[in-house]
């Protein structure tokens, strides 16, 4: 077994393949937090997780107010944590489902449904903060 390496660009498909669709959905539904792209202005088109691109790789960033101290922690775990643990089997794979993604272990298959609302503030904007991946 190889040590998994931390990619740094995914296109958001595989980036939602990684963390998990509905876990990234229900983070990004959280007040005044938005999934964009780290680099560069914001791109609309490419980050969507209700139709997740596969075409362009690009560097995400999760963009949350300051004095949310919960979001960049369960942003880290979603990002490298879970899939590390997932990688050396402590944690079940991702089901990959068309429009979805479940957990394989019993009683967690459950969907959430989220929309994002409006786009994120500049990161350079008072209290406000971002973690890239």
């Amino acid at each position: 077994m190889t040590a998994p390496r931390f990619k740094k660009t995914f296109t958001t498909a595989e980036f939602a393949d990684v963390c998990g669709l509905d876990d990234l959905r229900h983070l990004t539904a959280r007040p005044g937090v938005d999934l964009d792209a780290a680099l560069g202005r914001p791109h609309p088109l490419l980050i969507d997780l209700d139709r997740p691109q596969d075409t362009d790789s690009l560097q995400h960033a999760l963009y949350f107010p300051q004095d949310d101290a919960e979001t960049p922690v369960a942003f880290y775990v979603l990002s490298r944590i879970a899939p590390t643990l997932r990688h050396i089997g402590w944690l079940p794979d991702l089901v990959r489902l068309k429009s979805r993604t479940i957990r394989t272990a019993p009683g967690t298959g459950q969907a959430s449904a989220s929309s994002r609302e409006g786009r994120h503030p500049q990161s350079s904007e008072p209290g406000f903060s971002a973690t890239r991946l």
